[in-house]
């Protein structure tokens, strides 16, 4: 009975020693990959941000597209015209409220 309990104790103590080697292999994985995800956390927080400079640009991008895309649809001539007519207008317009200073003056000195 001795024996047996003898062989117990060797078995234990060997299984106790692989123990505690497993133990300690297990903290070195653990704190590797604590490490490894720590870097990966700083990592996916800077491509983050990268992607949020990036969705901003294309966001800029499309709408220069956009705009290159109306002012494509303006016609030049049509502008021309349009500035043109309005100068007349404008002109005629400051004809009319001179001729209607006049009228004023005439009608206010005849009172």
């Amino acid at each position: 009975m001795a024996a047996r309990n003898r062989e117990e104790i060797i078995k234990l103590n060997i299984k106790y020693s692989q123990l505690l080697s497993q133990e300690d292999r297990l903290k070195g994985e653990v704190k590797t990959l604590t490490d490894e995800n720590d870097f990966y956390k700083k990592k996916n927080a800077e491509f983050e941000a990268e992607n949020a400079k990036l969705n901003k640009e294309i966001a800029q991008t499309i709408q220069k597209i956009d705009i290159n895309y109306l002012l494509k649809e303006v016609d030049i001539e049509d502008l021309k015209l349009l500035a043109q007519s309005n100068k007349m207008m404008t002109s005629a317009l400051h004809n009319m409220l001179g001729k209607w200073d006049s009228i004023a003056k005439i009608d206010g000195g005849s009172e």
